[in-house]
């Protein structure tokens, strides 16, 4: 395994006994390793749950051109149904000789298409943004765990191996 790996490259070159310490401190924790990843990673924060102010935004307007759009076919219902019943019709508002609530509904239409694709941009730069950060706090809490259940052991090891050889070297000196 990974931490069997990283216990012979840390004893590399010592004493057979000093190696089989450092091997026994890095699997001291080796039990306990997969549950405190799990619960490691369970408790990490990810911070993707936040939506960005530009989605405010692009709700807001999403909201208004769907409002504009349903004024506009109620307008020509309206419009219709007056007409069907022979009563005096709405006003009449023309653009460019195409009536109002004709604009107000392809307007809302090819506003609401060209908000879906610059919306589908932006949630591609959040997503990627949200998981590279997500990555870094997985990472970050993983690192801990093995820092303090496999490279610390090892450290206290090292340096005891550290602290006695140079004891020995100063009495033989």
């Amino acid at each position: 395994t990974a931490v069997r790996t990283l216990s012979d490259e840390a004893a590399a070159g010592m004493p057979a006994g000093w190696a089989q310490a450092v091997r026994e401190a890095s699997t001291s924790s080796l039990a306990y390793l997969p549950d405190q990843l799990d619960r490691a990673i369970a408790t990490t924060p990810l911070h993707v749950d936040r939506a960005g102010g530009w989605w405010k935004a692009v709700s807001f307007f999403h909201w208004l051109f769907i409002l504009v759009g349903v004024v506009g076919i109620g307008w020509l219902t309206i419009d219709f149904v007056f007409a069907y019943l022979q009563l005096p019709p709405l006003p009449k508002y023309h653009l460019r000789g195409v009536p109002l609530p004709t604009w107000m509904i392809l307007g809302a239409v090819v506003s609401g298409v060209l908000l879906s694709l610059f919306a589908r941009l932006g949630v591609r730069v959040t997503a990627r943004t949200k998981a590279d950060v997500a990555e870094r706090a997985l990472q970050k809490s993983i690192h801990g765990v093995a820092q303090a259940l496999v490279v610390d052991p090892i450290n206290t090891e090292l340096s005891r191996y550290s602290a006695a050889k140079s004891a020995i070297q100063k009495v033989l000196i």
